[in-house]
Formats: structure tokens, C-alpha cells, sequence
């Protein structure tokens, strides 16, 4: 998936405090060990996860969940998942149904559940997500989500629901859309945005257009990447605009969604950022050379008194060049030394954003380099370390 709702995922990202959950016990794994509040103790990657999965901050919480979903055992995917899907925020369900759509089909039955549970609790757009990922392979899907659509009087919560039911072939959920779209009543997620977008539903690019002068700038681009999704060639040229002009924070903001969406006009939209100011064009630059499969590598590594967003930038797109061709030892002999700086910076949200890059070259790095990092004072580090070691690292 694309965005967390009210913010793009690379610049303007802030992290939600909710109150802490309840202790619990799910399928034999203790979920809710408590976090230390001084020096941080030595634990295996297994108990960092665990530790984490009790946070009181949803993003680490669902961090760890997704990584355990990822890594557990057959026999704890229920209690895991269960964890996960009656968690009271819906970026910590959103990231759970992600995570178990890759253990399908073990989890089709896990996800069906959570699919068919009509409690306040569950949030509609992991519903929506569940049913695109079991599409073809849960026959009763269709008639779940007509149900619940219809059930569902609140706009804000039937449309990811009528969503879902409208890529099913459902045609009344599909003018139900259309006619909630045109009228502006729209949910600020720019996730629910890109699901538009993705959608692959045509039909939506009209009503999206007429809501667009309503929206707040909080959504507008994320409206405009869905339109552009959808093939709205007038979305492209407002898109263009913002790239070119003299808005800093909303060319970052725009080059954030065009990052992460495959379409082929990303790339020229992308590019037109190059005559901005120096980060956003730093930005596009490395964005271009890791869809061309080179990291630029080659350029020199931001040192730590650069501004930190740009060694954000670095460390994740040198990662996506390595990731969609394979490396010349040149090359990984580049990430190596950009991996190894990133483990050092005094940033420790570059930190985890290394951590968690690294593990596109999961034998890179030996253990003895990671391990360290679990006893990291920040627990998004914590968690990093314990899942590239748990994935391969």
C-alpha cells in the first residue's frame, strides 16, 4: 500500500500516541512485555518483537506485529493475527492485513473472519484490503461485502466497503461511490485515496475531479495521484504544476506519492522536479536512478550535518536500485559503506530506515554488525535489528 492517512510516508510522516493496550496472551506468545525504561537489556530479536507488540505508540506496535505475522510460526498466526485485527487503531489493522496476505493461504480463513466481523472496532479500509487479497479464493466474499455496505450508513465508513464490492462487480455499490465522490463527503486518508486509484475503477476519475475544489490541500494531491491512476490526463497536468512551482513542501509532498505508485507517467512527473530546489531535486534524481535500476551510488554520501531527510532519501532509494536489478559487486560494495554509515548516524530514525533497507542484501551484514542495534535506547531501531536478523539478516 501507498500512504498513511494525513501524511505522505517520507517527509511529513508523525507518529499517532494512543494509550496503551491491555495486556494480553494470544496463542501461547506473551504480547505486552513491558519496555525498559532505563538501559536496555540484551534480548533475542523474538522478545524485542514481542516487547514492542505492547507499545503504547501505534506505529512501533504495528511494526512489530507486521514483522511477526511475517516470521511466526504456523501455530501463532491466529493469536498474532487476533492481536493485530482487534488492535483499536486502524494503521496497526491496515499493516496486519498487508502482512497476511503474504502468509495466504494459511491466512485466508484469518482474514475471512475479520471480513465478516460487523463490530465498531474493525476499520473498513483493512476490510477493503482483506477482500482484495482474497479475491478468487473466498466464494462467499461478495455477498459479505454487499452486506456490509448497505448496513453501513456513515459515508466515511461504507466507502472502502462499497469500494471493495465495486471491484467484485457489485454495480449498486459502484454508483453508491460515484454519487459520494461527486458530493466531496470524503474521508481525509490518503491511503483510501491510492485504494481509488488502484482500483482500476474508471468510472471513479469523474467524481473525483468534480470533488477536487472542495478538498482541503491536506488531500488534494493524494486525490490528484488517484486521478492520475485512473488515467485523467487533467490530473497530470496538476500534478506537473505543483512540481514545477515554487512550493517546496508540496513538490515533497507529490514526489512522496509518485514514488510509490507504478504508472507510466511517474517518471516524467518526477522528473520535472529538477529544476526546483536543491532537496527536492536531489530527491528526484535518486528516485529516477533506482526505477532505472542504478542506485547512484556513485554520488557522495550525505555526511550526518546535512539535513537529515536527504540521508533518508539516500539509504531508501540506493535500497530500491539494489532491489530491482541485480548488483555488480561495485555496487554492493557502495550499499555496504552507505549501510555501515547509516548504522552510525546520530538520527535514529536513520537508523532504523538502514536496518530495515539492509535487508535487501540480507547476507551483507553479519550479526555481529546487527545485534548491537537490539539494545538500540529507540525501540523503532530495536525492532529493525530484530526483524532483519528474523528475516534473514
Amino acid at each position: 500500500m501507498g500512504p498513511r492517512a494525513h501524511a505522505p510516508p517520507l517527509l511529513l510522516a508523525s507518529l499517532l500516541v494512543l494509550g496503551a493496550c491491555a495486556p494480553q496472551t494470544r496463542g501461547g506468545l506473551e504480547l505486552n512485555l513491558p519496555e525498559a525504561k532505563t538501559q536496555v537489556e540484551a534480548q533475542r530479536p523474538i522478545q524485542v518483537l514481542l516487547a514492542a507488540a505492547g507499545h503504547e505508540e501505534p506505529d512501533p506496535r504495528a511494526r512489530a506485529l507486521e514483522l511477526l505475522l511475517h516470521t511466526s510460526a504456523d501455530q501463532d498466526l491466529s493469536g498474532l493475527a487476533n492481536r493485530a485485527l482487534w488492535d483499536p487503531e486502524p494503521w496497526v489493522q491496515r499493516r496486519a492485513t498487508e502482512a497476511l496476505s503474504r502468509r495466504l493461504p494459511s491466512s485466508a480463513p484469518i482474514l475471512t473472519t475479520f471480513l465478516e466481523r460487523e463490530d465498531e472496532l474493525a476499520d473498513p479500509l483493512a476490510q477493503s484490503l482483506a477482500a482484495h487479497h482474497l479475491q478468487g479464493s473466498e466464494a462467499s466474499i461478495a455477498d459479505t461485502l454487499a452486506r456490509a455496505w448497505r448496513r453501513e450508513k456513515r459515508p466515511w465508513r461504507a466507502i472502502p466497503l462499497q469500494l471493495a464490492a465495486a471491484r467484485l462487480g457489485d454495480q449498486a455499490a459502484l454508483e453508491g461511490l460515484v454519487q459520494t465522490l461527486a458530493e466531496g463527503d470524503l474521508a481525509m486518508e490518503p491511503e483510501l485515496m491510492l485504494a481509488f486509484g488502484r482500483s482500476g475503477l474508471r468510472e471513479l476519475a469523474a467524481p473525483l475531479a468534480q470533488a477536487t475544489p472542495l478538498l482541503e490541500d491536506d488531500i488534494l494531491i493524494a486525490v490528484l495521484t488517484a486521478r492520475l491512476l485512473l488515467e485523467d490526463t487533467q490530473a497530470e497536468k496538476a500534478l506537473r504544476a505543483i512540481l514545477t512551482g515554487s512550493d517546496e513542501l508540496a513538490a515533497l509532498e507529490a514526489l512522496d506519492f509518485l514514488t510509490t505508485i507504478d504508472h507510466p507517467a511517474a517518471p516524467r512527473l518526477i522528473d520535472k522536479v529538477r529544476s526546483s530546489l536543491p532537496i527536492a531535486r536531489r530527491y528526484a534524481d535518486l528516485a529516477l536512478a533506482a526505477r532505472a535500476g542504478n542506485p547512484d551510488l556513485e554520488l557522495p554520501i550525505p555526511s550526518v550535518g546535512e539535513d537529515s531527510e536527504l540521508r533518508t532519501i539516500v539509504i531508501r532509494f540506493a535500497a530500491e536500485g539494489l532491489a530491482s536489478h541485480p548488483p555488480d559487486r561495485k555496487t554492493l560494495r557502495a550499499f555496504e559503506r552507505l549501510i555501515v554509515g547509516g548504522l552510525a548516524d546520530p538520527e535514529p530514525m536513520i537508523r532504523a530506515k538502514t536496518l530495515r533497507a539492509a535487508r535487501v542484501a540480507p547476507t551483507l551484514l553479519p550479526r555481529a554488525t546487527i545485534e548491537p542495534h537490539l539494545r538500540d535506547e529507540v525501540v523503532d531501531v530495536r525492532i529493525e535489528a530484530a526483524g532483519l536478523l528474523l528475516m534473514g539478516g
